[in-house]
């Protein structure tokens, strides 16, 4: 029982120190240090953009294994809300994908450094398969067999525009030439 309760303790407490730090951004990467930092890099259209909870599978583990009955582990304690995006590709500029679409993860706010993304508009993604909460938070909320990757605010990210495509496209030809 003792234990139990301290499981319970640190769970509630790692998760609302977790959720208590904001996410703030003093400037936007450059275009290069965006390359460099992104897995993959595309323009594509939002077809979905849903609210999901993440199941923290080790905690539940944690919990089961001290005896904690399942329909008694209080879901607050053990989810993470995020924002699940879909993202129909239309060019990739860096990095491949074996599918017509991408599965791209973000906060589901600001305070912790969700991309608003716009379900029917068109963006410009800089993306990671790492985490931004760090890469214990894959292995404990997702499936290693899943495509997906993460956006956060900090990122250069943005809505579509011509300018940005031109960067992009001009600093790509750059790198070929080298």
């Amino acid at each position: 029982m003792k234990k139990l309760l301290m499981l319970i303790v640190f769970l509630f407490f790692g998760i609302t120190i977790q959720n208590a730090f904001g996410c703030s951004c003093i400037k936007k990467d450059s275009l290069e240090e965006a390359y460099s930092k992104a897995d993959i890099i595309v323009q594509g259209l939002v077809v979905r953009a849903e609210l999901v909870h993440l199941s923290n599978k080790v905690a539940i583990n944690q919990l089961l294994e001290s005896g904690t009955p399942l329909d008694s582990i209080d879901s607050h304690l053990t989810d993470f809300p995020m924002v699940k995006v879909l993202v129909e590709i239309e060019k990739i500029y860096k990095g491949s994908s074996n599918h017509d679409t991408l599965t791209i993860y973000t906060g589901n706010s600001g305070g912790n450094c969700g991309f608003e993304f716009i379900t029917g508009h068109n963006y410009i993604i800089f993306a990671q398969k790492e985490s931004y909460f760090g890469e214990s938070f894959n292995m404990r909320y997702l499936s290693n067999s899943d495509e997906f990757y993460w956006v956060d605010m900090c990122t250069r990210t943005n809505g579509f525009n011509f300018r940005e495509i031109s960067a992009l496209e001009e600093f790509i030809k750059k790198l070929e030439k080298e």
